[in-house]
């Protein structure tokens, strides 16, 4: 029984790091705007595939240096977008990045760098958003 669920956890781990950030990226883009780059979400001030917010930008810039050539407004290319979500993950969560752990990295793009401490409705909201998320990854 033990070699059986071993076996499993394995199998489970493995088709999981086969998932890329590409993919993974993909995988929110569907979830948070279709995959409409032109996305905008005008309470939020958030823009693009991603739903990039200013803070969130902000802070990617800090960490990639590269990214301050560019402004928020640019997060409705689709490319930009994904890299201030790696720089993001990059910066917040960077052992989960590695390890391909994109439960984590989706539960911080929704939650933002706080997202661990969540609790209650805001907790069930991340737990709901993994959900989708997952829903959208490859199989």
């Amino acid at each position: 029984m033990l070699k059986l669920i071993v076996g499993l956890l394995t199998l489970t781990s493995a088709n999981v790091r086969a998932i890329d950030f590409n993919q993974f990226a993909a995988a929110l883009i569907k979830v948070e705007s279709s995959g409409n780059p032109l996305a905008f979400n005008k309470k939020e001030n958030a823009k693009g595939a991603l739903q990039v917010r200013p803070a969130y930008f902000k802070d990617a810039q800090i960490f990639d240096s590269e990214l301050r050539k560019y402004s928020h407004d640019h997060c409705f290319d689709k490319r930009v977008a994904v890299r201030v979500l790696w720089a993001y993950c990059s910066k917040y969560e960077p052992q989960a990045l590695k390890r391909g752990d994109w439960e984590t990295l989706a539960r911080l793009h929704n939650g933002g760098c706080g997202w661990a401490d969540k609790q209650g409705k805001a907790k069930t909201n991340l737990n709901n958003y993994w959900q989708k998320v997952s829903a959208n990854l490859p199989k």
